[in-house]
């Protein structure tokens, strides 16, 4: 299933960012990231085997600017607020709607100074069998 390259592809395409958002977990130093998160589920499936499914993810950035990281969650969750389509390219699963479940907040400081941010949010989706 490509949702996520999706989702990533889609936000670097519409918001302007310092660096592009990647798959994946952050790496060291500054980024943007989007992961899977704990807690997906099956909402419902019918007789063909066709899945309706909620998927849970994070993006988190990590930077030392505050200031940067409040004006960039933002512009992120103002795009998720908007989205109305995020099409397969390998038709694995059909877009139905996603929705944040939190706003953008600071999660984390390490030592270096580094601030971590985070916004989490679900994409409900229908998987396609191939039945």
């Amino acid at each position: 299933m490509d949702l996520v390259e999706r989702l990533v592809e889609s936000i670097n395409e519409t918001v302007d960012l310092p660096y592009k958002v990647i798959a994946g977990y952050m790496r060291p130093g500054e980024c943007i990231a989007l992961a899977p998160d704990p807690g997906s589920s099956t909402l419902d499936e019918d007789w063909s085997g066709n899945k309706t499914k909620r998927m849970n993810y994070t993006i988190a950035m990590r930077t030392k600017d505050a200031e940067l990281a409040d004006k960039f969650m933002w512009d992120i969750s103002n795009y998720l607020e908007t989205v109305d389509d995020i099409p397969s390219n390998d038709d694995s699963y059909i877009f139905q709607e996603i929705e944040q479940t939190g706003l953008p907040s600071m999660s984390e400081q390490d030592e270096q100074g580094y601030t971590d941010y985070m916004l989490n949010f679900f994409v409900q989706i229908i998987t396609r069998t191939n039945k």
